[in-house]
């Protein structure tokens, strides 16, 4: 799998140092490739099939998708990331899985893609995103393995995420004197 990326980007390197840009478009290296991808089944990613076309027709790349329901997803991942050349060019992983993955040396450190102006959009502002989503999901490698530090890279880019709402009954919690908890310990104390 990483192979077949590290291919890709070594041949866009070398076409575009060689080809002009008046004479062939950005994507013309490409056009043809076929890139496999695996996505959990979700609404999230189910959108961005929707735009899949769009994306082919601007840059001449297909784009086939493995779609799997989350808890099977890290088995297949496993399995892909394992070989020399899997049948993944690109996966959305769960955040649980980035340490493991990035410890077996099973993904790609994108860093230098973004830092280098022969690959990288220049219309690209990384300040888009929201740093805790950048950190939580793409950066490993620092003191703890999992999040940023020092010897830490980036590994993924966040693409959605997901936030969990704690409801109440206002009324019942005055009622017992409770105080709305404000970690999860104190949810546990409240709850048991």
């Amino acid at each position: 799998m990483l192979t077949k990326l590290k291919r890709m980007a070594l041949g866009a390197s070398t076409a575009l140092t060689m080809t002009s840009a008046a004479i062939a478009g950005p994507y013309d290296a490409y056009e043809g490739t076929t890139l496999v991808v695996n996505f959990p089944a979700h609404p999230h990613y189910n959108a961005v099939m929707k735009i899949l076309p769009e994306f082919t027709k601007e840059t001449g790349i297909e784009v086939e998708v493995d779609q799997l329901p989350y808890l099977k997803m890290r088995e297949r991942q496993t399995l892909e990331l394992g070989q020399d050349e899997g049948d993944y060019d690109l996966i959305a992983y769960v955040v649980f899985s980035k340490a493991d993955y990035v410890y077996a040396d099973q993904l790609e450190n994108l860093a230098r893609y973004f830092m280098n102006p022969k690959l990288a959009d220049p219309s690209y502002d990384a300040d888009d995103l929201i740093d805790g989503y950048v950190y939580n999901i793409g950066f490993a490698g620092g003191n703890k393995g999992y999040l940023q530090g020092k010897t830490g890279s980036l590994f993924g880019m966040p693409y959605g995420s997901e936030t969990s709402v704690l409801g109440y009954r206002k009324d019942i919690f005055e009622k017992h004197g409770l105080s709305v908890p404000e970690t999860y310990a104190e949810m546990l104390d409240i709850a048991c």
